[in-house]
């Protein structure tokens, strides 16, 4: 644990030199660690709150806060808080399609972790590809992965 956050604050501090090498692997670490924090939350989220109502405020705060922190690593994104706003408006919505289905709550979290990696990244390569359908081709392979990963959770559980 305390390496992992000795990691995280390198990777910031290294951050501010936009001329250092390291920044790739730095905008990884930190793109991954919330990505993890997205996903333990949602699984806490999902295990202690049973009132939908309840679920959607921490759900849209967590998905914006992310969002935009990881949009704001990507210097190709402009209008950063507009996207994000939108990620955790579309992240919020999903939640509340998806409340009411019996899932355990792991295969939960991956699901609405598949959607907010998908959303984000979308909006990450959009302004590379110019089209919304080039972007979500392609994120196939980790979409793949992560709704495999899904079945094999609620086979074995």
């Amino acid at each position: 644990g305390g390496m992992l956050l000795v990691l995280v604050f390198s990777a910031e501090c290294i951050l501010w030199d936009r001329a250092d090498i390291k920044i790739p692997f730095s905008v990884l670490l930190i793109s991954a660690s919330a990505y993890a924090v997205f996903l333990i939350a949602i699984i806490g989220i999902r295990i202690n709150i049973s009132r939908l109502v309840l679920e959607l405020p921490p759900v849209f705060f967590l998905a914006f806060i992310l969002a935009l922190r990881i949009l704001m690593l990507e210097p190709a994104v402009k209008q950063e808080g507009v996207k994000a706003l939108t990620i955790a408006l579309l992240t919020t919505e999903f939640d509340a399609a998806m409340h009411y289905i019996p899932l355990n709550p792991l295969s939960f979290g991956v699901i609405i972790l598949t959607f907010f990696y998908l959303l984000t990244n979308v909006m990450i390569s959009l302004p590379q590809n110019n089209s919304i359908r080039l972007s979500i081709i392609s994120q196939k392979f980790p979409l793949g992965f992560l709704m495999v990963l899904v079945v094999l959770i609620e086979v074995i559980t």
